[in-house]
C-alpha cells in the first residue's frame, strides 16, 4: 500500500516506511518528536524534481505539464527503483512538505510508483539491490544512535555505536574484497569515482573513530555540549554514508552487473547473503 500524507498526519502512518516529497525540510522541525520522526525515513529521505522542474514551475507551468515532466524524470531512476524496492517489503507513506507543489510531487511519485510495482521483478537482483538492502540497515542503525543521543540514553547509544562499527567494517571489507577488486575491469569508470570509492571507506573509519573517542560507554548520561557535539557528529557519518551509499548504487555497482560473468555476479551475492544474511 502507499499512502499519502502531510507532515503534520505523519505520526498516524507508523509502522510504514516514510519518504519526505519536499523542496527542503520542514522550518519548524526541532522538537524531540519531530527529529524522531524525521529520523524514520526511509532513504532517498527526499524525492525532489530538478532545479530545472522547480524553475519552470516558477515561470507557470501549468499543472497538467509539470505532472508529465516530473513523470519522465522518475522513470527509471534509481530513486524510484529504491521505493519500489521498499514497497515490496513495506507499506510506503510519502509525506509531503508544506508547499502546494510538494503534494503535486508525491501524487506523481505514487503515480510512477504504481506503474513500476506492476512490472515483473527482474530475474535475478542486481548488485545494487541485494547491498543496497545492507545499506538500509547500517542507515537505520545510525538513526537509532542518533535518537538514543537525543534521548540521553547513552548506554543504548554506545551499544549501538559498537554494534554499527563492528558491522560497517564487516561490509567495507567485504566490498573492497569481492567487489573492490574487479574495478580496474570496468573500462567507463572514470579515475575520479574510482579514488573517491576507495577514499570514502578510510572516511568513515575515521568518522567512526571520532565518534567512539568521544562517547564513553560507561556514562549514564552526557552534558548538553557534549552530546550536541556527538549528534553532530553522527549526522555527519550519516550523510557520507548517504553519500557514500548513493555512488556505489549509482555509479559503481550498475557496472560492475555488467562487466562481471553472471556466474561471478551470482556468487558475489551468494557470499554476500551467506555473510550478511541479506
Amino acid at each position: 500500500m502507499i499512502q499519502i500524507c502531510s507532515i503534520a498526519d505523519a505520526a498516524s502512518a507508523r509502522g510504514s516506511r516514510l519518504v519526505l516529497i519536499a523542496t527542503d525540510w520542514p522550518s519548524d522541525a526541532v522538537s524531540a518528536a519531530q527529529l524522531a520522526l524525521l529520523a524514520e525515513l526511509t532513504w532517498p529521505k527526499r524525492i525532489l524534481p530538478t532545479a530545472s522542474w522547480r524553475r519552470a514551475r516558477a515561470r507557470g507551468l501549468e499543472d497538467g505539464e509539470a505532472r508529465r515532466r516530473y513523470a519522465a524524470e522518475l522513470r527509471g531512476s534509481p530513486a524510484l527503483e529504491r521505493l519500489a524496492m521498499h514497497n515490496r517489503l513495506n507499506d510506503l507513506c510519502l509525506v509531503h512538505g508544506l508547499l502546494p507543489d510538494d503534494r503535486l510531487a508525491a501524487e506523481v511519485v505514487r503515480a510512477e510508483l504504481l506503474v513500476a510495482l506492476s512490472a515483473p521483478p527482474p530475474r535475478t537482483a542486481s548488485l545494487a539491490q541485494v547491498l543496497g538492502r545492507e545499506h538500509e540497515a547500517l542507515l537505520a542503525a545510525v538513526a537509532s544512535i542518533r535518537l538514543a543521543l537525543l534521548e540521553n540514553e547513552v548506554v543504548a547509544a554506545a551499544h549501538g555505536l559498537l554494534c554499527l562499527s563492528q558491522r560497517l567494517r564487516d561490509h567495507a571489507h567485504f566490498e573492497e574484497a569481492q567487489l573492490f577488486a574487479h574495478l580496474p575491469e570496468i573500462a567507463d569508470l572514470d579515475a575520479v569515482t574510482r579514488a573517491a570509492v576507495l577514499a570514502e571507506h578510510t572516511k568513515i573509519e575515521a568518522s567512526l573513530g571520532e565518534l567512539s573517542s568521544r562517547l564513553d560507554a560507561g556514562a549514564t548520561t552526557l552534558a548538553s555540549p557534549l552530546r550536541l557535539l556527538l549528534l553532530d557528529a553522527t549526522g555527519r557519518l550519516e550523510h557520507l554514508l548517504e553519500h557514500h551509499f548513493a555512488r556505489e548504487e549509482q555509479q559503481l555497482f550498475p557496472r560492475l552487473d555488467t562487466a562481471l560473468s553472471e556466474e561471478r555476479r551470482r556468487s558475489i551475492v551468494a557470499d554476500f547473503e551467506r555473510q550478511f544474511g541479506a
